[in-house]
């Protein structure tokens, strides 16, 4: 889709495959946001639409993650940040329970999960979800992980009754490992967001066009059509205007 996206606004496509760190400290907005002010792109995707990304970072530094073809010069170097701009949303991303293969669960509710041993990732909304949830009944048997592909390859092992993470991240497993048992188990939490492209402050005019051509797509089944030609799970913007600000303690502790 990023493809369609350049070649209608007339700008260069190149993917940029870089290292994302998994410490602590890490953040990928920054990560993104550090490559864009460097100027070795212009665009991402996959943003969530968030109130806290419009000025995350802005005036600060971060370091420039490696990327392939990466020249010594580069190694090491520290990025000052640019403002972010985001552009209309292109899908929405829900949080939902995965179990293994051979459960027999059934999960309506997140109280469905009480007493069972749950994998969630740390720092993640899920993990926010997992803790808090009706002040707590599910923390007895969690196991909080660093966020990574190795969450739900530790479900695979079986030693675990599900997970809640994001959607995407089960597409993503579903393609590195195309004989995995896991399924998802029909249950999405209520919170959600939308997702779109972003750019820095410099490059405003771009994020305008794209925002124009991302309307077009999303309404005449492009972006539908390119996540099924992907392999992966499509669910359509919740509405343009839907920005998500700071998560309630309802939102997190109730389904």
């Amino acid at each position: 889709m990023l493809k369609a996206v350049a070649v209608s606004l007339s700008v260069k496509f190149k993917v940029v495959w870089y290292e994302s760190e998994d410490e602590e400290e890490s953040n990928p907005i920054d990560e993104v946001n550090a490559f864009m002010s460097y100027g070795l792109c212009q665009m991402a995707g996959g943003v969530p639409l968030h109130r806290s990304v419009m000025n995350r970072g802005f005036g600060f530094s971060a370091p420039l993650p490696r990327y392939r073809d990466m020249p010594p010069s580069a190694v090491g170097k520290v990025v000052t940040l640019n403002k972010l701009v985001l552009t209309a949303p292109y899908r929405s991303t829900r949080f939902v329970v995965v179990l293994p293969g051979d459960s027999n669960l059934t999960v309506r509710t997140l109280a469905d999960l009480s007493g069972k041993r749950i994998l969630v990732e740390q720092g993640t909304v899920p993990g926010a979800i997992a803790m808090m949830y009706q002040g707590g009944v599910l923390r007895q048997k969690l196991d909080l992980v660093p966020p990574g592909p190795g969450t739900l390859w530790r479900l695979e092992v079986g030693q675990h009754a599900a997970t809640l993470i994001e959607l995407d991240k089960f597409d993503g497993h579903r393609k590195q490992n195309r004989i995995t048992k896991l399924r998802l188990s029909g249950y999405e939490h209520r919170i959600r967001y939308n997702i779109g492209l972003v750019t820095i402050d410099r490059h405003a005019e771009l994020a305008a066009h794209a925002s124009d051509l991302l309307r077009i797509l999303v309404a005449d089944g492009r972006v539908a059509a390119f996540a099924k030609r992907a392999g992966v799970t499509y669910r359509p913007p919740l509405t343009e205007t839907a920005m998500r600000g700071q998560l309630s303690f309802r939102e997190l502790a109730t389904d």
